[in-house]
């Protein structure tokens, strides 16, 4: 279930979603390869990124998941973390270089 929007500028979306067993998702584009990907996240980490100490990429590469989701042309496929490179669209900026 979406909750809201974290960042929601043209280059770059990153969309909270809540999952029925309570957890939280993010879901951000891609820069490769192409897609959206789903990760898991958690208030704490969250935080660390709203409040500008992570990059979007660290945020990422944090999930407390061991897989995500790649949504590619309505196909989603499932990943284990590690066994693909995935780097977010400007996955190396911070919560205040992507607000603007």
């Amino acid at each position: 279930m979406f909750v809201r929007s974290i960042v929601r500028e043209e280059a770059v979306q990153l969309n909270l979603h809540q999952h029925e067993s309570g957890s939280l998702l993010l879901s951000a584009a891609l820069e490769n390869p192409s897609g959206i990907v789903f990760f898991a996240t958690n208030e704490a980490l969250l935080g660390l990124f709203c409040e500008g100490m992570i990059t979007l990429q660290e945020l990422f590469e944090k999930s407390p998941s061991r897989d995500i989701s790649i949504l590619v042309n309505n196909n989603t496929r499932i990943y284990l973390c590690g066994h693909v490179n995935i780097l977010l669209q400007k996955g190396d900026r911070k919560i205040y270089d992507l607000q603007h």
